[in-house]
Order: C-alpha cells, then sequence, then structure tokens
C-alpha cells in the first residue's frame, strides 16, 4: 500500500477514471483505461505505481491506494 494516501479528490475522480474497467484487471489495464476516460495525470502516475499484478475488484484498488 501507499505510504502516501492519495488525496480525497481522487475519492471522487476514480469511479470516472475507471469506467468500464473489468474486473480482475491488470495494473496496466487499469492505467490504461484511466488515460482512455481522462483521468487526471497525477492520479494516472499514481495507478501506474501500483504493484505488477491483477486486482480482482474494484475495492481491492481502492484498498491498494489508501482509499479504502
Amino acid at each position: 500500500m501507499f505510504e502516501d494516501r492519495l488525496p480525497e479528490t481522487f475519492l471522487s475522480e476514480l469511479p470516472k477514471a475507471l469506467r468500464g474497467t473489468d474486473f480482475p484487471a491488470t495494473r496496466d489495464e487499469i492505467v490504461e483505461m484511466a488515460r482512455v476516460n481522462g483521468a487526471s495525470p497525477v492520479l494516472v502516475d499514481r495507478l501506474a505505481e501500483l504493484p505488477l499484478r491483477s486486482f480482482d475488484t474494484h475495492e481491492q484498488l481502492r484498498q491498494e491506494l489508501g482509499l479504502a
């Protein structure tokens, strides 16, 4: 999990950034979907820092980001 938590504004941005993402999804799939959906560069960068693995659910991703 990230030592530095994402700003709370990402809590509202994340659903739009991940719109259309089918879970389970890999880090790279999540990053690409966020880019396609116009997520902020800061959020895309943080998503790119996720461990290189698959996330089974949206909730699991939120936990890894420190948002759950």
